[in-house]
């Protein structure tokens, strides 16, 4: 009988075993990491649009004050004359006045300021897909208005101080230190109230502080905390030192010392952001389109004729 005819035997692989190389998958390649170059043009040229973006901000802002202070004062019968540093309504004599008009006239304009500056807030917290160079002008407004309000409280002793003390040139005698002079209120008292207002100085730059991060140019630099100081130093702080000049050139010479105070309280603000900063892990969305990143000629056009307008047609 004929030996039975053995097939060859075929090599097989060994398909269960993971670690053979020829058995693993076909791995997909990983996307290409795409560096985002941000140079010192690029910095400059937010600074700058910030920098443009503050001083419009700052005029309108400071503007809207007086023009709402002298609008409550005319509604209320009196003499006005409104300008962009000074406000003089007729008469003086306390006998045409009483606290309910003092609070209308005085109080509740840089409150209203004050709300507004939290109305624009909440604006930019709903409408967090909104990313133009537009919306860092809102931001500016928003820290404009309650900033406003902020700093006349801020330097309200000094204005009532001035006012028991009888001094000819009062500077500080303005909104709230004219409703505490009403209130028969202390400078002791206003200082506490004035302590108030840098409290919550410090509380609106915490809550207003990813408004700035959201301009981040990418991912990494809004992730550590030096990356946040960073961001708010370019967007925020070397904007408020540039921005500063044109501005304060808009006070008379009885209006500079008041501006300072102004641009404390305004720090006071950042200080907020990057005590936020130091305190947060949270990390923004980088702006891939950097909106900052643009040479502001038109902001700059709108803002040279608003100072210009201001300087010499509206600032005595």
């Amino acid at each position: 009988m004929a030996d039975p005819i053995v097939p060859p035997t075929i090599p097989t692989e060994n398909l269960e075993n993971p670690e053979n190389p020829e058995n693993a998958a076909p791995s997909a390649k990983a996307p290409p990491v795409t560096k985002v170059s941000d140079n010192l043009f690029k910095k400059i040229t937010r600074i700058a649009t910030s920098t443009v973006l503050l001083i419009i901000a700052f005029i309108i802002v400071h503007g809207f004050l007086e023009l709402l202070v002298g609008g409550m004062a005319h509604a209320l019968g009196y003499k006005v004359s409104v300008s962009y540093n000074h406000l003089s309504v007729q008469p003086r004599d306390y006998h045409h006045w009483n606290k309910a008009r003092v609070a209308l006239v005085f109080a509740l304009p840089p409150l209203f300021c004050l709300f507004l500056g939290f109305m624009l807030l909440n604006f930019l917290r709903v409408n967090t897909q909104w990313i133009k160079s537009n919306r860092l002008l809102v931001f500016w407004l928003m820290i404009c208005f309650a900033n406003i309000c902020l700093s006349h409280l801020f330097f309200s002793p000094l204005g009532i101080a001035e006012h028991d003390d009888g001094d000819e040139l009062m500077i500080f005698y303005q909104t709230f230190a004219v409703v505490g002079s009403w209130m028969r209120f202390t400078p002791a008292i206003m200082g506490v109230l004035a302590v108030f207002s840098v409290i919550i100085s410090l509380i609106f730059g915490v809550i207003s502080r990813d408004e700035i991060l959201r301009y981040s140019p990418s991912g990494r630099a809004s992730q550590k905390p030096i990356g946040k100081h960073f961001l708010v130093i370019q967007l925020y702080f070397l904007p408020l030192l540039f921005a500063f000049y044109p501005i304060v050139q808009l006070s008379d010479k009885n209006r500079v010392i008041p501006t300072l105070f102004v641009y404390v309280n305004l720090a006071l603000i950042g200080i907020g952001m990057l005590i936020r900063n130091a305190n947060d892990n949270k990390s923004m969305r980088p702006d891939k389109n950097d909106v900052l990143n643009h040479i502001p000629l038109i902001e700059l056009a709108i803002a040279a004729v608003m100072w210009v307008g201001v300087y010499f047609f509206f600032r005595v």
